[in-house]
């Protein structure tokens, strides 16, 4: 048991070719055809077969090199049948080790794995980081084992992404988080809030927060720097202009509290106003009731 388990191991391990000093072949890689690839390769042999076997009359008419180059390549999907398939009977203590070797595959690879939010927005860094990890030769190598490893496990395995090393990748965000904001990404994103943070969102603030977001800030500050050195202001200017920066942030936060009073001042006004209108309908339509029943009577 110990041997067999130990020659599959040793064969899902052959992930590149091995030639000699001449670059002669001497031994091959081991590149297990999945469900879908086995079973195109079938259909192709079914349809070389359905012209092969056709009656002699509809034969004559098809030339002979086309023959032999459907009879050659019959041969070739048989050959890529017999030295690609998986395994397809493996015994319990072989599927153990394999198993476990999955396991071990699956510990090495995913802490190289960069998260998909980083793989998207391609934040300074990611290009190198993505090629000393995942693209590095090492953990391709270990990659392509693990595809050849869950093959062997389920040859008849037709899921698409079933061998997807993206089934490993952290997401970078989890369901309760705001997407992520990288603002020196290629892609960067919003700034944006927790499901938490927007349920305890304080009422009357603007629906897209403050106007001193951290994106202005940041611009804030890289404009102070360039003043700087451009010798507009003096460092000691700069706390005098934090100051009158608050002091005009309160006066806007004042004048938006005293609007928002006055808009809802008026809105009480205007549901007075329809609800006395509302009112003098009513009256005006059981006048016409009353003066209607009079009239009957």
């Amino acid at each position: 048991m110990e041997t067999e388990a130990q020659t599959y191991l040793e064969q899902v391990r052959k992930t590149a070719n091995v030639t000699n000093k001449r670059g002669k072949l001497i031994e091959k890689a081991t590149r297990y055809l999945t469900w879908k690839e086995r079973k195109n390769r079938e259909d192709e042999k079914s349809s070389i077969d359905g012209w092969l076997n056709q009656p002699p009359w509809m034969l004559k008419d098809m030339p002979g090199n086309i023959r032999g180059q459907l009879l050659n390549r019959r041969n070739d999907l048989d050959e890529q049948l017999a030295e690609y398939s998986p395994p397809m009977n493996i015994d319990g203590a072989s599927k153990d080790a394999l198993y476990k070797r999955l396991k071990e595959l699956n510990d090495i690879i995913q802490p190289c794995l960069l998260a998909g939010e980083v793989m998207r927005r391609n934040p300074a860094g990611a290009v190198d980081a993505y090629n000393k990890g995942e693209n590095s030769p090492r953990i391709k190598k270990l990659i392509m084992e693990r595809k050849n490893i869950l093959t062997a496990l389920e040859p008849d395995n037709d899921e698409k992404d079933y061998r997807s090393i993206e089934l490993l990748r952290p997401a970078g965000i989890t369901p309760d988080m705001a997407a992520t904001f990288m603002m020196n990404a290629q892609i960067p994103g919003n700034f944006a809030m927790t499901a938490l943070a927007k349920a305890n969102w304080p009422a009357g603030m603007p629906e897209h927060g403050t106007v001193d977001t951290p994106m202005k800030q940041a611009e804030r500050n890289e404009l102070i720097v360039e003043m700087v050195e451009d010798k507009v202001i003096e460092p000691s200017e700069i706390e005098d202009m934090k100051a009158v920066l608050k002091q005009l942030q309160d006066s806007n936060a004042e004048l938006r509290a005293a609007l928002e009073a006055k808009d809802s001042g008026k809105a009480k006004v205007k549901e007075k106003r329809i609800a006395a209108m509302a009112k003098a309908r009513e009256a005006r339509a059981a006048k016409k009731q009353r003066a209607l029943l009079e009239k009957n009577v």
